[in-house]
């Protein structure tokens, strides 16, 4: 029975000094901070938390599941998550950009220009080099 009292008293203990600390529910979302033994991923930002809508393409886990914005299975598929092959970023976070994301392959913002001197088609090759511009 001791154990249960002094169990209960740390227990309030520690939620009092959390409060106090301001290690609780600093952004009044409802759920209280990682540190604080809850499950809000950012206690900043009272729209990140469990249960939020991800959204798509902007590289931050909104609803605290542990996987960021194009690699929540919530964006599978989402256009802010789908390589654009000619603007020179890696849209679908995969660490892969344009004509190096295999997701380009056959497009023709990728097809190798054989007159440029340039790696268009981002597979290390330019121009004679690259088997796509054999005669």
């Amino acid at each position: 029975m001791r154990w249960l009292i002094v169990f209960a008293l740390l227990s309030s203990f520690r939620a009092c000094a959390l409060r106090v600390l301001g290690l609780g529910d600093r952004d009044g979302d409802g759920y209280a901070s990682l540190a604080a033994g809850g499950s809000d991923c950012d206690d900043g930002d009272p729209a990140i938390r469990p249960g939020a809508a991800e959204v798509c393409g902007d590289g931050i886990d909104h609803d605290c599941d542990g996987h960021r914005s194009c690699h929540d299975p919530d964006c599978a598929g989402a256009p802010g998550c789908m390589e654009d092959c000619g603007n020179g970023a890696d849209d679908d976070e995969d660490g892969l950009v344009d004509c190096g994301d295999g997701d380009c392959a056959g497009d023709a913002a990728c097809l190798e220009d054989c007159t440029n001197g340039v790696d268009d088609d981002g597979d290390g090759l330019v121009d004679c080099d690259d088997g796509e511009c054999a005669l």
